[in-house]
């Protein structure tokens, strides 16, 4: 298969979920956004600590009177979700769902241009494909903490938190949930950018290509796998359905005849036994010619 054939089986994918993500990222991002804000009240009254029973103190903003409150998670969530009239619930489970889409067609995107690996002349194209192999669906919740919590703290009871733990402000791990979130959806963004940015270049590339070099690649490819899963190919077929007769796999000659048909799966012309040309007066037979692609 040549590499252009893979494009055109990724590139609708991708303008199809580019189309139906466009507006969803948008609509979450927004949602988010006024979350965080209402959040940000929270931020800006705690006047706890890490390291004491205070952690979750904060100045009574939402009261007339004033003074200090101590508020748990739920009573930050439930305010932050009043003001701004969004479900914080609501975006936790449809963004799992809205990212799954993503992630199934980034491992397509992976393995159907594995084949460019072996191509030293497409090295820029490489570094791209894995980045987005590795790509990274925004930081986690416990990422943010951590990135939010003191180096070291001055408590009077260190004995109390090597047994307990550092309590963590409750108005951070709202937001912690709610910036992973929002770099979760803008990471399918990122991805989605990549991606046709690869397939562009690609795309240019074997359009300038005059020597087929991209198919030879792809062919390669097929080789490399197909001798990587010989074994397993040799032993399944070992095992028929009510003990039928099968090719047992125990010289070099039923090698040659089960490779020889596997490799018919790509290559049209498929010689066996030739010999190299003569080199200091001796030559060398190798079992098959891919006569094409020599």
């Amino acid at each position: 298969m040549k590499i252009i054939d893979q494009i055109e089986l990724l590139k609708p994918q991708l303008e199809k979920l580019i189309s139906t993500d466009a507006t969803k990222i948008e609509k979450f991002k927004d949602n988010i956004q006024k979350l965080v804000e209402a959040s940000s009240d929270f931020g800006n009254n705690w006047i706890g600590s890490w390291a004491s029973r205070n952690y979750n103190l904060y100045n009574n903003f939402a009261s007339d009177d004033g003074g200090t409150v101590q508020i748990d998670e739920e009573q930050i969530q439930s305010f932050i979700e009043k003001k701004s009239g969004i479900t914080l619930k609501a975006i936790k489970d449809e963004v799992p769902d809205f990212m799954k889409s993503n992630r199934e067609y980034r491992d397509e995107v992976v393995t159907e241009l594995s084949v460019i690996k072996r191509n030293k002349s497409l090295a820029s194209e490489n570094e791209l494909l894995e980045e987005i192999e590795n790509q990274e669906w925004g930081i986690s919740p416990h990422d943010y903490v951590k990135m939010n919590r003191p180096n070291s703290v001055y408590t009077h009871n260190p004995a109390q938190i090597l047994n307990k733990g550092l309590d963590t402000p409750p108005h951070i791990n709202i937001d912690s949930e709610l910036m992973s979130l929002f770099t979760m959806v803008a990471s399918v963004e990122d991805f989605h950018k990549n991606v046709k940015r690869l397939l562009r270049q690609l795309e240019l590339k074997d359009t300038g290509s005059d020597d087929n070099e991209l198919e030879t690649v792809s062919n390669s490819a097929f080789v490399y796998k197909l001798i990587d899963k010989f074994h397993t190919v040799a032993n399944q077929l070992r095992n028929r359905h009510s003990n039928k007769d099968t090719i047992l796999i125990s010289n070099e000659y039923d090698v040659q005849d089960l490779l020889h048909g596997l490799l018919k799966i790509e290559f049209e012309d498929v010689r066996a036994e030739e010999y190299t040309p003569s080199y200091a007066g001796s030559s060398t037979r190798v079992d098959f010619l891919l006569k094409k692609e020599k």
